[in-house]
């Protein structure tokens, strides 16, 4: 991984603290004026560390707020989003593997828009084969336990 590969380590904790709240938090931002604050408010300090390129582990927190934020107002519902929704762990685990690898030592893709859907589907293939065997496996261990 690039240097830089801890700016957004703490995402993952901040995902798991906002499933936990997620009841609460949606209380909250039930609120208009305070949903519409609080995004513009964590906007204007996101942008402000980004620009500033101080503090980068923090901005890319903001920044993963604002977009879990902003996904409570636009919601997709197609059958693609749905699967997603499910292998979200997978593909969060796995996408790094794929940058390393399109753009490692031995396999180079210097098109931008070929590297980006390649990481794309090797991701997303992954994450559902990985997701398979885990259930299938899971499913496995509980019948020998019981």
């Amino acid at each position: 991984y690039p240097h830089n590969w801890y700016n957004t380590v703490l995402c993952f904790s901040l995902g798991i603290l906002w499933a936990l709240y997620e009841p609460l938090l949606g209380k909250v931002m039930r609120s208009k004026s305070l949903y519409i604050g609080t995004i513009i408010f964590l906007l204007v300090l996101f942008l402000f560390l980004f620009l500033s390129r101080k503090l980068e582990a923090i901005s890319s927190l903001l920044f993963a707020a604002i977009v879990i934020m902003i996904s409570y107002t636009f919601t997709f519902k197609n059958s693609f989003w749905k699967k997603t929704k499910h292998i979200g762990l997978e593909m969060y685990l796995y996408h790094g593997l794929f940058i390393s690898l399109f753009r490692g030592k031995y396999l180079f893709i210097n098109n931008t828009f070929i590297f980006v859907a390649s990481i794309f589907l090797a991701t997303f293939v992954t994450a559902l084969v990985i997701n398979k065997l885990t259930k299938l496996f899971l499913s496995v261990v509980q019948r020998h336990a019981a």
